[in-house]
């Protein structure tokens, strides 16, 4: 992943939206943090913070888009959807919590 695919507008199925800036920052709005069960709504959270590319290490963790939020990190997958990429983001428990996929 190089720096260049990752700038710019991101738009979540979930109603999230991420702006990513050349200067290694960023802005999120309505970014899901926390999720009290699998029937309710997600707690949002609005802000800003840093980015990096997280290169991941073979076998043990794979590459990440991680923000660097004024409270937490998150580190997002990639996804590879027909050659386009996105962005992927979960809370909760992977197989049954809430989930976002970023497109542009």
């Amino acid at each position: 992943m190089t720096e260049r695919q990752v700038i710019g507008g991101w738009r979540a199925s979930c109603g999230a939206t991420i702006e990513i800036a050349a200067d290694r920052t960023f802005r999120f709005t309505g970014f899901p943090i926390r999720l009290a069960s699998r029937e309710a709504e997600p707690e949002r959270t609005s802000g800003r913070g840093t980015w990096s590319l997280y290169p991941g290490r073979k076998g043990v963790a794979p590459p990440t888009l991680d923000l660097d939020g004024e409270r937490s990190l998150y580190s997002l997958d990639y996804v590879h959807d027909g050659g386009k990429l996105k962005l992927h983001w979960s809370v909760g428990d992977p197989d049954e919590g809430f989930h976002c996929t970023f497109a542009r």
